[in-house]
């Protein structure tokens, strides 16, 4: 496993954590007492209605600090794959940030990162087609895969419906794009030789 790029927080005092897939790591309204830094595997974080319907709002990858919320859970977070991350108390970083300005602008700085991907994401879903939306999803995830220090992966680490989840699309409406898009890349390529 390729070490992950260091952050301030890393020098806080921290347990290991592992959680095996489909395992909810908190619930949406929970207490937040702390915080996470994914070393290795998939989160996603979501909403759910009262109705059962969940929408999908941020997939959590290795070297992402999820969960910082100051009284209570905003979302809920379950484990896509078998995850393996670094706890932290949250009481720990708030005293650690309050005397440590990297600490803080740190944490300020993943906040920040964390609104603008949602802002984003919402633009897309708005004014992409279908098409353009899973064409845009699988270039932002081979974008994260490779500032994680990752290996480029074949297949994504979230099964369809999860992915249809955070496009806001019907799993068939997934599949049809995929395949729109596979048969687009092979005539590419067919067109190269």
């Amino acid at each position: 496993m390729t070490p992950l790029p260091g952050l301030a927080i890393d020098s806080l005092k921290h347990w290991p954590v592992r959680f095996p897939k489909g395992h909810l790591i908190f619930d949406e309204g929970d207490v937040s007492d702390c915080i996470y830094r994914l070393q290795r595997g998939c989160v996603r974080l979501q909403v759910n209605s009262v109705h059962g319907n969940r929408q999908i709002v941020q997939f959590v990858l290795p070297g992402d600090i999820f969960g910082l919320c100051p009284e209570r859970r905003n979302t809920a977070a379950e484990a896509v794959t078998t995850v393996m991350a670094h706890r932290f108390s949250l009481k720990s970083v708030m005293e650690e940030g309050l005397s440590s300005p990297r600490i803080s602008l740190e944490l300020l700085r993943n906040a920040t990162v964390a609104y603008q991907d949602l802002a984003h994401h919402i633009e897309k879903i708005v004014h992409l087609s279908a098409v353009e939306k899973v064409r845009d999803f699988y270039v932002w995830l081979d974008q994260r895969v490779e500032a994680a220090g990752l290996p480029p992966r074949r297949r994504p680490p979230m099964p369809q419906r999860d992915i249809a989840d955070y496009l806001g699309m019907a799993p068939e409406t997934l599949s049809r794009c995929i395949r729109q898009l596979r048969v687009a890349r092979e005539n590419e390529a067919l067109d190269a030789a």
